[in-house]
C-alpha cells in the first residue's frame, strides 16, 4: 500500500525502488557491489538528500532521505546510511557547518557513524559501517567536556573489524590519540546537535526497519498464493490471512508515523522528539513482529540460508542493535509523555515541502 501522498516523494520512492531492486549485489554479500552502490547513492545524491546545495546536497529534506531508506530496507542494503545521512543533515544545520565534511558526506567519500551505547569513545565499538564502504571513515559524539568532536578513523585507528549478520560491520576502536578529534561545536551548542542528530539517525532507522517489514510482508503474501494445503492455497485460511493484514496494517502505520516524525525534524517541530521516539518504538517492534509472522507463514523454506527473508533478518539485526534495546525504546516515549510534550500537533497536520 502506498501512504507516501506528496507527488515528489512518491517519484522519488518509484525511483529508489527500481534502482535498488536492478543492482546487481541485491540480497548478496558481494563487497564491491556494496562500495559501486555507496559511490552511486552519493553521485545520485542521496547520501545528501538533507544537505542544502550550497554545501553540496540535493537539499530535498529529511522526509525525502526517509523515503529512501524505506527503499533500502526493503532491498536489505546498505548499513551505515542512516547514521551518516543524519549526521550530515544536522552538522549542515549548526551555527558553523563543516563544509569541508559536509560536501565529502554528500559525494559519499566520507562517512559518519555513531558510537554505540559508550560514555567514552576510545577502545569502544563505532556504529555500523557498510562493508567496503568508503575509505573514510569519522565517528562523532557529544562529551560534556569536549563538547561535539569527530574522529576521523586511520588504519591505525579502526583496530579489529568486526562484522555482523548483515553487510555491516563494528569497529573496535583503539590507538585514538587527541590530537585526532576535531572539535565540531562547543559543550551546550554541541549537546543540542547531538539530541537532533540521534533523533534523526532513529527515524531514519525506523524507516529502513518499516521496509524490511514490507519486504518481509511481500514475500509472505507470495507465498501464500502459492502454497497449497488441503487442497487450498494457505492466503485461503483466515489464520493466514489475519497475519498478513496485520502486518500491513503495522507497517503501513509504522510509514507515516516515521514520515511525520522526519518532517517535524525537518521543520522544528515541538513534538519532533516526542514523535521520533515513537517512530523508533514502534518500528522496531513492527518489523520483528512482521519478520516472524513471515516465518510462520514461510514454515521450514523460511530457515533455508539462502532464502530472500534471511537477508532481510540479517539486515535488521543491526539495525535493531543501533536503535537500542526495546526497553530503550519504550523508555524514550514514557519520558515524554511523562515530560507533558507529547504529540503537541496533530499527525494529520504533517506536510512534505
Amino acid at each position: 500500500m502506498q501512504t507516501v501522498a506528496d507527488d515528489t516523494l512518491s517519484i522519488l520512492r518509484d525511483s529508489a525502488r527500481d534502482f535498488f531492486a536492478q543492482s546487481a549485489a541485491r540480497f548478496t554479500r558481494d563487497a564491491d557491489g556494496q562500495r559501486r552502490l555507496w559511490n552511486e547513492m552519493g553521485a545520485m545524491g542521496w547520501l545528501g538528500v538533507a544537505i542544502p546545495e550550497s554545501l553540496g546536497g540535493s537539499a530535498s529534506g529529511l522526509p525525502a532521505a526517509g523515503v529512501i531508506a524505506l527503499e533500502l530496507g526493503r532491498a536489505a542494503r546498505v548499513a551505515g546510511f542512516a547514521e551518516s545521512v543524519a549526521l550530515g543533515a544536522v552538522l549542515a544545520r549548526s551555527a558553523h557547518p563543516p563544509a569541508d565534511l559536509i560536501e565529502d558526506v554528500a559525494a559519499g567519500t566520507l562517512q559518519l557513524a555513531l558510537p554505540q551505547a559508550l560514555p567514552e569513545l576510545d577502545g569502544g565499538r563505532a556504529g555500523l559501517l557498510a562493508d567496503a564502504g568508503p575509505a573514510r571513515i569519522g565517528v562523532i559524539q557529544w562529551t560534556a567536556a569536549q563538547g561535539l568532536v569527530l574522529r576521523e578513523l586511520g588504519d591505525a585507528a579502526r583496530g579489529q573489524i568486526v562484522p555482523t549478520t548483515a553487510r555491516a560491520s563494528h569497529v573496535l576502536l583503539t590507538n585514538l590519540a587527541d590530537e585526532r578529534i576535531r572539535v565540531l561545536a562547543p559543550a551546550d551548542a554541541g549537546r543540542a546537535l547531538w539530541e537532533e542528530a540521534l533523533a534523526t539517525h532513529r527515524c531514519l532507522a525506523a524507516a529502513q526497519l518499516i521496509g524490511a517489514a514490507q519486504a518481509a510482508l511481500a514475500i509472505a503474501v507470495d507465498y501464500a498464493r502459492v502454497r497449497m494445503q488441503f487442497g487450498h492455497a494457505i492466503g485461503a485460511y483466515q489464520a493466514v490471512q489475519h497475519a498478513l493484514v496485520d502486518m500491513l496494517a503495522t507497517s503501513d502505520a509504522a510509514e507515516l508515523l516515521s514520515l511525520r516524525a522526519l518532517s517535524g525534524l525537518e521543520h522544528q517541530a515541538d513534538d519532533r522528539f516526542s514523535l521520533a521516539a515513537a517512530a523508533a518504538a514502534f518500528a522496531r517492534d513492527t518489523a520483528w513482529a512482521a519478520l516472524m509472522k513471515c516465518y510462520d507463514v514461510l514454515g521450514g523454506i523460511g530457515f533455508i540460508e539462502e532464502h530472500p527473508v534471511n537477508f532481510i533478518t540479517r539486515a535488521v539485526l543491526p539495525l535493531l542493535t543501533a536503535m537500542g534495546s526495546a526497553a530503550d525504546c519504550d523508555d524514550a516515549v514514557a519520558a515524554h509523555v511523562r515530560s507533558g510534550h507529547w504529540l503537541t500537533q496533530p499527525l494529520g497536520a504533517c506536510k512534505h515541502e
